[in-house]
């Protein structure tokens, strides 16, 4: 089976158009567009040392600000309307090396978890497949992502690149922030 490829330069100047073939793809990095980089920043190093987190920015999922307590609202009931507000921009990887941006247009399931089971603001570890349905819209070589247009097929954690995007994730997430904040 030959698999299909992404090229960006196909698409970035044809406004909009639609993918013509499923596109099997690799998640290499995962950005919550959402919130400010410098918020995004202070969580990743909530995450790395929570110690030195400084408390007026302790609004992360697993401690967050208190204002008032509702007796009746579940942990998970919190955790899922935090991860409710998040949009993502995913960076994809094709199995012939092209890279490219998918950005979420409709909530997918798989980003949003009950529960994440990184240890990370990641929703979902690095790596993982993405299979990428024909008839996707693509905008100026951007991907839309859409629950219907795509289906996860988990990832793989004896895959070489999933074992080399997940280690010291935390830390390299801090530095690529750092640096696009000009603070590194």
């Amino acid at each position: 089976m030959v698999e299909t490829e992404f090229k960006v330069a196909d698409y970035a100047s044809k406004g909009e158009s639609v993918l013509p073939q499923d596109v099997t793809c690799f998640v290499v990095f995962i950005e919550d567009v959402s919130e400010s980089k410098e918020k995004a920043l202070e969580e990743w190093k909530y995450y790395h040392n929570p110690n030195r987190a400084p408390f007026e920015r302790m609004e992360h999922v697993s401690r967050p600000v208190i204002y008032g307590i509702d007796l009746d609202e579940s942990p998970e009931e919190v955790n899922r309307k935090m991860s409710a507000s998040a949009t993502f921009k995913l960076t994809l990887k094709d199995s012939h090396d092209n890279y490219f941006y998918g950005i979420e247009v409709d909530k997918l399931p798989f980003l949003h978890p009950q529960a994440s089971h990184t240890g990370t603001p990641l929703p979902i570890p690095l790596g993982g497949k993405l299979s990428v349905k024909a008839g996707t819209k693509v905008y100026n070589g951007v991907v839309c992502l859409t629950a219907r247009h795509c289906n996860y097929l988990g990832h793989d954690e004896s895959l070489p690149l999933v074992q080399q995007l997940n280690a010291g994730v935390v830390e390299k997430y801090i530095d690529i922030m750092e640096r696009q904040l000009g603070g590194g």
